[in-house]
């Protein structure tokens, strides 16, 4: 058999094959760790870990932009976590007002507060915190019941305190209802 006619014995190199196991390896571990961040963030769960309960004193309400949601803390009902989106405009397609705080300084304050005063749960009579959605006008007390006229309430949302005393909020969790405190229905979450 002549030069010509042998059959090649060429093969990749070995440092080609050692090179592309180790990059393979570098990815896989880069991409376990970025999903054992990921799960430990609480981004699966829904679960936001804010400061520590003492950081709500009662007649408090802390808004969390990002997370959609108000922290209140109020005397008789201790800490609880209501939506900053209502009903209507959850089932809207076309817009998405969030529900805010109306300043006490603002004379749309006092008014709702004097116009809705038998529609108060006791409750949030003692705290300052009166909530409006502007694009449909609807008015809510410090416990997210609706006050301009019967509807469906603010959800809430699970809230516990985790071993390191932080409070955590379950924003995958939601509580639906109709009514004042006292007279309020649970009722399925749209």
């Amino acid at each position: 058999m002549d030069d010509s006619q042998s059959i090649p014995t060429s093969r990749p190199p070995v440092l080609l094959g050692c090179f592309a196991s180790l990059t393979l390896l570098f990815l896989l571990v880069v991409g376990a760790g970025a999903c054992i961040t990921f799960l430990e963030s609480g981004a699966n769960s829904g679960k936001v870990v804010l400061e520590p309960a003492g950081a709500y004193p009662p007649g408090t309400i802390t808004r969390v932009v990002q997370s959609g949601f108000y922290l209140v803390n109020l005397r008789g009902e201790g800490l609880f976590a209501l939506s900053d989106i209502d009903a209507v405009n959850r089932a809207s397609d076309s817009r998405r007002c969030r529900v805010e705080t109306i300043d006490p300084a603002d004379p749309a304050y006092a008014d709702a507060r004097t116009r809705y005063v038998d529609r108060f749960t006791a409750s949030a009579l003692t705290a300052a915190i009166v909530l409006r959605e502007n694009c449909n006008g609807a008015i809510f007390d410090g416990t997210g019941a609706r006050l301009d006229q019967d509807g469906p309430n603010l959800d809430r949302l699970e809230v516990s305190v985790d071993d390191t005393g932080r409070v955590v909020v379950n924003t995958a969790r939601r509580t639906c209802s109709e009514g004042a405190l006292g007279d309020r229905v649970s009722v399925d979450c749209p």
